[in-house]
């Protein structure tokens, strides 16, 4: 009962600073660049995990901006997780997300204001239209936020990655960089209506050279590297 109660408090207090920070952005995205604004909407969204009851902490060190771009990968368990990497991100990134992201109130036109790319997992030529689009994000010396999964964990284990992004990686030749989410699956896991509060632990992980390595190569690696972390 009082686990009920303290979940349906924190849906309202996160529902209602989704709803002002959110409405903020698209008024202020009539007039700025979504690269200007990514200060502000990684503060935003820093404000929303602790006002759904998280706390975010960060391990390890992300590799030199100059160095880049990269693409960043995470583990995908929890409806809190684009909201962390972006909090967690020092740049401002193209995304690649399901189509039914952008059809959703607020959130849809974030994303389309963001640059984000919809991808069509069902259609396989709209699927490959939307990896090149990311290629030419990556070409053009963006990087790249992807969940390499495609869809959430129902059990917070690592589920098989897809083949898009370690082609992009390969033939674009860009770094990887693993994002370990914990404790986002116990905050609010896939089918629970129940938000719990907690702690989130995002774990910057050994920046993966893409040079000269094939995709089967760079996708093996990268789940090793990634189930070996959030197994812990």
């Amino acid at each position: 009962m009082l686990s009920g109660l303290l979940s349906a408090a924190l849906w309202l207090r996160t529902l209602l600073c989704f709803g002002l920070l959110g409405t903020l952005y698209i008024g202020l995205s009539l007039f700025v660049s979504p690269c200007r604004l990514q200060p502000m909407g990684k503060w935003a969204c820093g404000v929303f995990l602790r006002a759904a009851g998280q706390k975010l902490r960060i391990e390890g060190e992300f590799p030199a901006l100059e160095n880049g771009p990269y693409m960043y990968l995470f583990n995908h368990a929890s409806m809190l997780d684009t909201f962390i990497a972006i909090a967690v991100l020092p740049e401002f990134t193209g995304a690649i997300g399901k189509k039914e992201q952008f059809t959703i109130p607020i959130w849809g036109r974030i994303l389309r204001h963001w640059g984000a790319v919809p991808i069509e997992r069902g259609n396989l030529n709209f699927a490959i239209q939307s990896l090149n689009k990311g290629e030419a994000v990556l070409s053009d010396g963006r990087s790249l936020l992807i969940a390499p999964e495609g869809t959430r964990s129902p059990n917070g284990q690592l589920l098989p990655f897809k083949k898009g992004p370690f082609h992009m990686a390969a033939n674009t030749q860009t770094p990887i960089v693993l994002l370990a989410i914990t404790g986002a699956f116990e905050a609010k896991r896939k089918g629970d209506w129940q938000l719990r509060p907690g702690t989130i632990t995002v774990q910057v992980l050994p920046t993966i050279d893409s040079k000269g390595r094939d995709m089967a190569a760079l996708r093996q690696q990268s789940w090793d590297m990634l189930s070996a972390h959030i197994s812990k």
